[in-house]
């Protein structure tokens, strides 16, 4: 009796636990739906959506080929996905903490931090009322963005 008792107990703990993780937002923070008025800046005839809205942003390549990407903030991370009907993220990426604090994101844009012709991904945000600036270099190599601590930083209001 003692021993189906234990067991009880060990089987009653693990599914408690388990509805404790699913209840609590253990899917994929950048989940997509299929209800288009659930966001702003759907594309109606794609069909795809998120549970967040997106922007849209205009994006250049070194090359010169401009393309739209909608991009969408959620606390530290971004999410980058095409303009396609079929939903295709190009990156996900997380903006860092500043003295273990996320930013409160206010303003993104594409621009040419570094030079080389491709636009980069910049996004200003505001900590204990300073504003930082986080930037995330193209690497054409890889088709992502990667963070720069050297362009990067707290800025001046």
């Amino acid at each position: 009796m003692c021993k189906r008792n234990w067991i009880m107990c060990g089987l009653s703990a693990i599914l408690i636990c388990m509805s404790i993780l699913t209840g609590c937002g253990m899917t994929d923070m950048f989940s997509y739906e299929e209800d288009p008025e659930d966001i702003d800046g759907y594309q109606e005839d794609y069909g795809w959506t998120c549970n967040r809205g997106y922007d849209q942003l205009e994006w250049t390549t070194a090359d010169g080929a401009t393309q739209i990407l909608y991009t969408a903030v959620e606390e530290n991370y971004v999410l980058l996905v095409y303009d396609r009907p079929s939903f295709e993220a190009l990156t996900t990426f997380e903006i860092p903490a500043v003295n273990g604090a996320n930013a409160d994101i206010q303003t993104y844009e594409f621009s040419d931090i570094d030079g080389d012709g491709n636009e980069d991904y910049v996004a200003t945000g505001c900590i204990d009322d300073k504003e930082y600036r986080f930037v995330f270099i193209y690497n054409s190599e890889a088709n992502t963005f990667e963070y720069s601590e050297g362009y990067s930083g707290e800025q001046a209001k």
